[in-house]
């Protein structure tokens, strides 16, 4: 055994939980879903986001929050509605990543639990994911509710789970996932994203789950 392969197997030892983002890592959606809102707040609201707030910034607001900031004004539970459907209904359209299914078996073969936490809103995540067809991939699926902070569904996850934070990996595509995963004090591994340009310390980035994997050493050398 080299000691690459060595410290792979310390890796799987000692992981137990795996808590992946949704949109940008399970599914590829970030571009799809913000050119909806986009569309949403100039149809509604004849307002061009952009103009208020750049692309950049927008990631940093949820969909409801963009939402309001077209609007000026708190959004109706009927303008929730109406932004939440039709997100919804675009993500049957999307690509999920190919590798997923099997990132699931691996982990159950190891009896390592695989969550989802996202800051999708929980009954449109739920809604999703259902449609999609791959609840059943994830041990626990947590979305946002009103006050949504993602560190407290990962500190739960580890408290449910009785876990300390060196047994888990989070997989994210924002600067905020790693955040959280630092807070937490639990490893990150990102999905590649230019969000992560303005950190000056290295985190292992990837191009997708696949990749991912290999690092983490789910996979057997071939």
């Amino acid at each position: 055994m080299t000691i690459g392969d060595a410290f792979k197997s310390k890796i799987i030892l000692s992981l137990k939980l795996i808590i992946l983002d949704f949109d940008g890592v399970v599914i590829d959606s970030n571009d799809s879903k913000q050119a909806i809102i986009i569309d949403y707040c100039l149809c509604k609201f004849r307002i061009y986001l952009p103009e208020k707030v750049n692309l950049y910034r927008l990631r940093e607001f949820d969909r409801y929050e963009q939402c309001q900031i077209a609007k000026g004004s708190e959004l109706t539970k009927t303008e929730k509605q109406e932004i939440d459907f039709q997100i919804e209904e675009n993500y049957i359209n999307l690509r999920i990543d190919p590798y997923l299914n099997t990132l699931c078996n691996l982990c159950h073969s190891k009896n390592i639990f695989l969550a989802l936490v996202s800051s999708t809103p929980h009954k449109s995540l739920i809604k999703v994911v259902h449609r999609l067809s791959i609840d059943h991939y994830f041990d626990k699926i947590y979305g946002s509710f009103k006050s949504f902070d993602k560190a407290y569904f990962f500190k739960k996850l580890i408290l449910d789970y009785n876990l300390v934070s060196k047994d888990v990996l989070s997989v994210g595509d924002h600067i905020n996932d790693y955040f959280y995963s630092k807070e937490c004090n639990i490893k990150f591994y990102a999905i590649k994203n230019s969000s992560f340009n303005s950190l000056n310390n290295n985190i292992y980035q990837f191009n997708n789950l696949y990749n991912c994997t290999k690092k983490i050493g789910l996979l057997k050398k071939k």
